[in-house]
């Protein structure tokens, strides 16, 4: 196998810029397709990703504490995807990526009682037994008609 000389190299190397370009407007493609873009305003309300890692000697485990905390508040929204985020009694937390953010959505915290008609329904009676046949019938009958 000969070495390239320089024109097979640039060739090569033009080759492989082209095939990089390629690849990233393909990705950009794909992302574009399923990315909804959300806007922050100040004073919107937001959890923060939780990025507390494990430590044994307090008895934490990463996989079983919550995704996000919060509530937090927008205090400045500095460009479209960093925001400056204080706690709801005003003290500031710091700058996060909006990748790092989502909306907070508030519960109705008035729950509704079952409805009337529910609270006193009966349980279902039980149902009744299936009649099977015995164990070993079946193989019993198979061999009876050989």
């Amino acid at each position: 196998m000969t070495e390239p000389n320089c024109a097979e190299m640039k060739e090569i190397v033009e080759w492989v810029r082209n095939n990089i370009i390629e690849a990233k407007e393909k990705q950009k493609e794909y992302y574009d397709k399923n990315h909804r873009a959300v806007i922050y305003n100040v004073g919107d309300k937001v959890l923060i990703r939780n990025t507390q890692l494990s430590n044994a000697e307090e008895g934490r485990m990463q996989k079983l504490n919550p995704t996000f905390i919060g509530p937090f508040k927008v205090k400045k929204v500095e460009n479209e995807v960093i925001l400056l985020i204080e706690t709801l009694d005003e003290r500031e937390v710091g700058k996060r990526h909006v990748n790092d953010v989502k909306i907070f959505v508030e519960r109705n915290d008035g729950a509704q009682p079952p409805p009337q008609q529910w609270q006193n329904v009966p349980p279902s009676p039980p149902r009744p037994k299936r009649n099977r046949p015995p164990p070993g019938y079946y193989r019993r009958l198979a061999l009876a008609k050989q």
